[in-house]
């Protein structure tokens, strides 16, 4: 028996979406209607309105809908606020002692990354960061080292907002950042800073997070940089252990 409390049509739409399983991906309006008894207008009309918010999409060539980039948003977020901020902190304070720069650790939201903690160095010459700072996906090694691990999709999606002329100098920095396991940026966001990026990894794999160092440009020389890179990257596979990560650390191209 329904609570009286609740309100039908949105227990219909959870209903609908929680068919959809890692086995079967992309479901049809009469398999829809079988499973969760409701009549085939209902679930068409339900859908549509999915569709449009972004918590399902159309699969074209089989006249089908599949999960939306919405939920893979909201899903992130959950994952991101699991304790992440207590289990990182201690090792961001390691981190910190190892590096002397400023630590931050940022999640995606929309087209934006947010830094949900941060260990600012003490240093006379630093580069300022801020618990709830937002800045583009697309601009810096903090945001960059999120979106390269994302959907193609959703890649493609954030891209639009970049001009013509920058798009094919992103796409070749992601696909490094794929490869390498890590993002390095110069100039790129703030002029005069480096940053190092690292992502951190969920239980299922999928990368939830990234763990940055950042500092003055003028700091930071090859032998250095090399430094960082294994000091963040092994850092950021502490974080993802902790979280439940079941995979092994991503192989970091020339770190070490």
């Amino acid at each position: 028996m329904k609570n009286s409390s609740t309100i039908q049509v949105i227990e219909r739409a959870a209903d609908i979406l929680a068919q959809f399983t890692i086995d079967e991906q992309v479901l049809g309006i009469t398999e829809i209607s079988k499973r969760t008894l409701l009549n085939k207008g209902t679930v068409y009309r339900i859908l549509l309105t999915l569709e449009r918010l972004g918590y399902v999409r159309r699969d074209s060539a089989a006249n089908k809908f599949r999960l939306g980039l919405e939920l893979f948003r909201l899903g992130s977020l959950v994952q991101a606020g699991m304790d992440f901020r207590r289990e990182a902190l201690p090792i961001m304070r390691m981190l910190y002692d190892e590096c002397g720069e400023t630590v931050n650790l940022n999640v995606a939201h929309e087209k934006q990354r947010v830094c949900i903690e941060c260990i600012e160095s003490s240093k006379a010459v630093r580069i300022f960061a801020r618990v709830g700072m937002t800045a583009p996906l697309t601009r810096g090694a903090s945001g960059k080292v999120l979106l390269a691990f994302m959907p193609e999709a959703h890649i493609k999606a954030i891209a639009r907002d970049v001009r013509e002329s920058e798009s094919e100098v992103l796409f070749r920095d992601l696909k490094l950042i794929r490869e390498r396991g890590y993002a390095v940026s110069r100039n790129e966001r703030v002029s005069g800073a480096l940053s190092i990026s690292a992502p951190i990894l969920s239980h299922n794999g999928s990368v939830v997070a990234g763990l940055t160092i950042s500092g003055p440009i003028e700091r930071f020389s090859e032998k250095t940089i090399e430094k960082n890179i294994s000091l963040v990257a092994r850092a950021a596979s502490e974080i993802s252990n902790k979280m439940g990560a079941k995979y092994p650390a991503l192989v970091l191209e020339g770190a070490g």
